[in-house]
C-alpha cells in the first residue's frame, strides 16, 4: 500500500543509509526540475509518496502543478507547507532553487532524527514554528544520532538550512556534492552570518511574525508515473568512460559514506541467512508527455509542444570526445528519451538493450536551448539499458567545431501514457 514519507518518519528516525538514499534521489529529481525552471516551493514529507513494486519500495514527489500548459517558475510559487517554508517565503520574497533546498534540508533533518528542526513535531503552532525558522538555528542533532552519521553531514544540513538564501547551497547539484564528502560545504557558507539562538532555547520574547503570503500552489495532484532511476550522483564522464550505477564517498576520516543510489540492507536470520536488497527511488513529474506517432525511433519535438502528462530524467556531463558515452539502466514498459540543453553539434549512436536504434543528430541552430525526444515504443516489463555514444562527427550545417554534448536526459516510463 502507498504511504507518505510522513508516515515513515512517524515510526521513528529513518536509517541513515535509507535517508541519504531518499534525499539524494530527491535532489537528482530537483536537478531536472530546476533545469526546466520548475520551483516547487511546497516540499514536505506529506508530499513525498512511497509505494512498492514487488520487494522494491519506490518514492516520488506526490505533487504536480496542474491546470497550466507550461512549467511553473518561481513567479508562480509563494507559500508552501508551514514548517517547511524558507525564510524568504515567510517574508514574501520570491522563491528560487534555494527555497527548495531549505525544504529538503528540513526533510533530511526530520528523517535522520525523527524530529522537526524547528519544533513542529513538539506541538508548536505554525506561527511559532515560522518564527523559529526566521530567527533561530535548528535544534541540535541528538548525540545518539550524531554517532551514526558521517562527519560531513551535519555541516551540510546547516548550510541547507541557512536563513539567507545566499547562505545555502546554490543548487541541488552542490547539495549532492556535499552529501558525498566534506569539501563543498565551506565554499558556500557566508562567514558574517549573525549569531542566532538554537530553536527552543530561552530568549527575549517578541511579537509573532505574521504570515505574509497566501499559498498560490493550487492544483496539487498525485501523479501517476513512477520511474526507477539508476544513475550516478556525480554524473561526470570523461573520454572513454561510462557512467556507473552506484556511487558513494568517504568521510574526512576515510570511513565510507552510505551510497545514495541505491541503498542495500542485509538481514541475517539464524540458522540460515537471508539477504534482502531494497532500492528506494524518487521520480519527478514534469508537466509534459511524449506521445509516440510511429513504432520506431522518431523525433517528437520540444516539451512545449507535447500534451500534459508524466515524464522524468537526469543530466550528465561529457567531454568533447568521440569516445564519450554513457549507459543508463531504467525500469519501464513504454519509452526512453533523450533531451539536450543548449546548442550542440554532435551526433550520437543510441543502443537499447543491445539493439542499435540508429544515430541521432543533436544539431540545433538555436542560440538558446533545445530539447529533442525520441520514442522507442512499448517495451517488455522490467529493466532496460540505453547507451548513448558520441560519433565524433557533426551536422554539416554547423559552423561551430564543438562536437561534445554537455547534458542530456534519459527516461523510462513505468506505465503507458494513456494511463
Amino acid at each position: 500500500m502507498p504511504e507518505t514519507l510522513r508516515q515513515l518518519i512517524n515510526r521513528g528516525p529513518v536509517d541513515p543509509s535509507t535517508a541519504l538514499n531518499i534525499l539524494g534521489q530527491l535532489l537528482k529529481a530537483l536537478e531536472l526540475a530546476h533545469w526546466r525552471g520548475v520551483i516547487y516551493g511546497d516540499i514536505a514529507p506529506e508530499n513525498i509518496v512511497l509505494t512498492s513494486t514487488g520487494q522494491a519500495p519506490l518514492a516520488r514527489f506526490g505533487i504536480d502543478h496542474a491546470g497550466d500548459d507550461s512549467a511553473p517558475t518561481q513567479d508562480d510559487t509563494a507559500m508552501g507547507t508551514p514548517g517547511y517554508v524558507a525564510p524568504e517565503q515567510i517574508n514574501g520574497d520570491p522563491a528560487d532553487e534555494r527555497t527548495d533546498i531549505f525544504a529538503l534540508g528540513v526533510v533530511a533533518y526530520e528523517m535522520l532524527t525523527g524530529k522537526h528542526p524547528f519544533g513542529a513535531s513538539d506541538g508548536l503552532s505554525a506561527g511559532s514554528v515560522m518564527d523559529r525558522i526566521l530567527h533561530e538555528t535548528p535544534l541540535e542533532i541528538p548525540e545518539a544520532t550524531l554517532v551514526g552519521l558521517p562527519r560531513h553531514l551535519p555541516p551540510a544540513l546547516d548550510v541547507a538550512l541557512g536563513k539567507r538564501a545566499t547562505d545555502r547551497f546554490p543548487d541541488a547539484t552542490r547539495f549532492l556534492e556535499a552529501l558525498k564528502g566534506p569539501p563543498a560545504v565551506a565554499d558556500v557558507v557566508v562567514p558574517d552570518k549573525p549569531h542566532l539562538p538554537r530553536a527552543g532555547s530561552p530568549r527575549v520574547s517578541r511579537s509573532r511574525r505574521k504570515w505574509l503570503v497566501a499559498s498560490a500552489l493550487g492544483g496539487l495532484v498525485v501523479a501517476a508515473l513512477v520511474v526507477l532511476w539508476a544513475v550516478p550522483l556525480g554524473g561526470d564522464s570523461g573520454p572513454g568512460s561510462s557512467a556507473t550505477v552506484t556511487s558513494g564517498g568517504t568521510t574526512s576520516t576515510g570511513q565510507p559514506v552510505p551510497a545514495i543510489v541505491p541503498a542495500t540492507t542485509t538481514t541475517s536470520v539464524a540458522p540460515s541467512t537471508t539477504t534482502t536488497t531494497t532500492t528506494t527511488t524518487i521520480a519527478i513529474v514534469p508537466p509534459s508527455r511524449y506521445e509516440e506517432t510511429e513504432s520506431h525511433l522518431v523525433y517528437a519535438g520540444a516539451w512545449s509542444t507535447t500534451a500534459d502528462g508524466s515524464a522524468s530524467g537526469s543530466s550528465f556531463l561529457f567531454a568533447n570526445s568521440s569516445e564519450a558515452s554513457v549507459s543508463v539502466t531504467f525500469e519501464g514498459t513504454y519509452l526512453a528519451w533523450i533531451a539536450k540543453k543548449a546548442p550542440v553539434y554532435g551526433k550520437a549512436t543510441v543502443t537499447l538493450d543491445g539493439k542499435n536504434l540508429g544515430t541521432i543528430d543533436l544539431f540545433s541552430a538555436s542560440i538558446g536551448w533545445q530539447q529533442k525526444v525520441w520514442g522507442t515504443g512499448t517495451l517488455k516489463s522490467g529493466l532496460h539499458t540505453v547507451t548513448i555514444a558520441w560519433t565524433g562527427t557533426k551536422n554539416t550545417a554547423a559552423t561551430d567545431t564543438n562536437i561534445g554534448v554537455d547534458a542530456f536526459d534519459v527516461v523510462g516510463a513505468l506505465r503507458d501514457p494513456s494511463f
